[in-house]
């Protein structure tokens, strides 16, 4: 009996992955272990979101349409999902339909920045909640459409 050692490999721990930007990633929403989102940027006007189809070895850029820091994404199912930001003076709240291929903005009711957002499990509806700076909090029932 012959057993190829080398190809036995037990990986434990947190393994560095290069995102390919050197801008500042605040949050990282995966659909399965093969595909998902990261979010973030810079203070001074610059956002950046990131895509992977094969578990984080490659991330692709997406265009977020804005130049607002993003912080916080979440989504309600494979497809449509919430990312929200802001900086000093202004706030930004986008959405795809497209699994992050691409973003839109939606009406913002407040200019604070906005720091996460959160859709409870699949099953519980459209519901969702966002939240940011000087208490802000927020709750929409249609998934975010408007």
């Amino acid at each position: 009996m012959f057993i190829n050692i080398s190809s036995i490999f037990s990986q434990s721990g947190w393994i560095l992955q290069t995102s390919g930007t050197t801008d500042a990633l605040f949050d990282t929403y995966f659909f399965d272990t093969n595909t998902g989102i990261v979010v973030g940027g810079t203070a001074t006007n610059t956002a950046v979101i990131l895509r992977t189809t094969n578990s984080g070895f490659n991330w692709e850029s997406v265009n977020p349409n804005t130049n607002i820091l993003l912080r916080g994404v979440s989504f309600i199912n494979a497809s449509t999902g919430t990312a929200v930001g802001g900086n000093f003076s202004s706030s930004v709240i986008l959405r795809t339909t497209n699994s992050g291929l691409s973003w839109d903005s939606l009406h913002n009711p407040t200019t604070n920045a906005l720091r996460s957002v959160s859709f409870p499990p699949t099953g519980t509806g459209n519901v969702g909640y966002i939240v940011g700076f000087n208490g802000v909090a927020m709750k929409t029932s249609d998934g975010g459409s408007n």
